[in-house]
């Protein structure tokens, strides 16, 4: 299986978990930018396909930015017993166009929650067998960052992240 599955699992997953305001999910990011830019382009797209009645809308990225593979057991070269831990990430590009912030906060809070909801409702991101536990043995982390406006000041973005693992179970022969 490996890392591009864990990509496939996860970005099906929450193509179809129904999270309010998210129209679209990527598999890594569409386009390379820095940082600052990255956000104003990804608001491009933002309201083309779901929106609050607040006037809030969100894409999620999928990213996996590290990995470990640990031997679980003692079994001999020939066979293992391994777990691959993937340090997921998903990144939440969020914005409002109502121009009030509470409201926009409210929603942010809303599709924030949704993820952790929907991340914990099924630990194997319905992918079984390539996910063996997701969002199970450390915490599901939300980290917001610092919300900011666009140019006219007329949209607010409300950047953040999700972080939790997903684990792979690697057993048998020269896996």
């Amino acid at each position: 299986m490996g890392r591009q599955a864990i990509f496939d699992a996860a970005t099906s997953y929450f193509e179809n978990a129904d999270i309010p305001m998210v129209g679209t999910v990527f598999p890594g990011r569409p386009i390379v930018v820095d940082e600052e830019d990255y956000d104003l382009q990804m608001s491009q797209g933002l309201f083309e396909d779901v929106s609050s009645i607040d006037g809030s809308s969100a894409v999620l990225i999928v990213n996996i930015p590290t990995g470990h593979r640990q031997r679980q057991t003692i079994t001999g070269r020939a066979f293992e017993d391994d777990s691959y831990i993937h340090n997921m990430v998903l990144e939440l590009f969020f914005a409002n166009v109502s121009g009030d912030g509470v409201a926009a906060q409210r929603d942010h809070n809303a599709v924030c929650d949704a993820i952790v909801a929907a991340i914990r409702a099924d630990p194997l991101l319905g992918q079984p067998p390539v996910v063996w536990s997701a969002g199970e043995f450390k915490p599901v982390d939300v980290e917001q960052r610092e919300p900011f406006t666009n140019s006219d000041g007329l949209v607010i973005f409300i950047p953040a992240v999700i972080r939790f693992d997903v684990y792979e179970w690697l057993t048998g022969q020269g896996v």
